[in-house]
């Protein structure tokens, strides 16, 4: 009986804290699609580069995953294989697959 209400306990936590990651991760996805949809039509310029087109179609699947991902999360929706998608993918947008075209170095202020 102690044992299912740890577990129960313990999943509830673990959806609230991926409902949060699930709403900072589709902001920050949807800022930088907004951002670099921008700077591709010329409106704005926050790098030296401008995003190619294969990097907005990147931000727009990225975007759509997360925004799929946080709609399961609003409708109550949860599945321990929802965290290691994200995690494997969109996540790993977030590290290491980002077209590291917009480093540091290339900023302008």
């Amino acid at each position: 009986m102690a044992s299912n209400l740890i577990d129960s306990i313990l999943r509830e936590q673990a959806f609230k804290n991926e409902k949060t990651v699930a709403f900072f991760r589709f902001g920050f996805f949807s800022l930088s699609l907004i951002l670099d949809t921008l700077a591709y039509f010329g409106f704005i310029q926050y790098t030296e580069i401008n995003p190619p087109l294969r990097t907005i179609l990147l931000d727009c699947l990225v975007a759509f995953i997360s925004g799929g991902i946080l709609f399961l999360f609003l409708n109550n929706i949860y599945h321990e294989a929802i965290k290691f998608f994200a995690i494997t993918f969109v996540d790993y947008y977030i590290f290491n697959g980002h077209d590291f075209r917009q480093s540091a170095s290339h900023i302008v202020f």
